[in-house]
């Protein structure tokens, strides 16, 4: 069960620049243990959320950042949401998933290959260290198209996944261990095999046909 939470809950879009002001985020209402218990109702085994989505707003209390949950009115800045989706999700006997997105439009060192990877790197550590076992991490290929020229080192960051959570199953569309079925809408061909040279395949840039 896919949880896709954060600043653009509140403003009813998308994708956000990375520059909204981190006060919008402010769920007073907050109840992971409810999303839990619809997850276990219905035959979910495990909640994956988006601990940071392309805006890049963490839901963690990341040492990296300012542009995290922190700095919202989230309990007067003192709630972790991962870490709270974390002990609900433990309690209902489900594993736990993060989305991880590497495109960051908040962050001024995006666009800067060697100091933006290495900060990733940093905030893939902290999220991966401190919320118990991780089952699946999720790794989005999109880029600042357009915007920025970015090069991502995926083989250095599935090294740490591994390293950290030896468990998780990483998605991306080139795998290494899972991908999707061919596109956004989920849709596939009815044996869902969905067949390609898997050496070509890149993250971000996977060609179907």
């Amino acid at each position: 069960m896919f949880l896709h939470f954060g600043p653009s809950t509140f403003t009813d879009s998308e994708w956000r620049t990375g520059h909204s002001d981190p006060s919008i985020f402010n769920p007073v209402a907050l109840d992971p243990k409810q999303w839990a218990q619809v997850a276990k109702d219905v035959g979910f085994s495990r909640l994956i959320i988006t601990a940071k989505h392309h805006d890049g707003f963490g839901l963690w209390p990341s040492s990296l950042t300012d542009y995290w949950v922190r700095s919202s009115k989230r309990r007067n800045g003192t709630g972790d949401v991962v870490s709270e989706v974390a002990e609900d999700s433990k309690e209902m006997g489900l594993w736990l998933g993060l989305y991880l997105s590497p495109w960051d439009r908040h962050e001024s060192s995006y666009g800067q290959t060697l100091e933006y990877n290495e900060f990733f790197l940093g905030q893939m550590t902290e999220s991966l260290s401190d919320y118990g076992e991780i089952k699946e991490v999720w790794l989005d290929g999109a880029k600042a198209e357009g915007e920025k020229d970015m090069e991502y080192k995926f083989e250095e960051w599935i090294h740490v996944i591994h390293q950290l959570q030896l468990g998780a199953v990483i998605f991306s569309d080139a795998g290494p261990d899972c991908r999707w079925v061919g596109d956004e809408g989920g849709v596939a061909g009815s044996t869902c095999w969905s067949l390609f040279n898997a050496s070509s395949g890149t993250t971000g840039h996977t060609d179907y046909q």
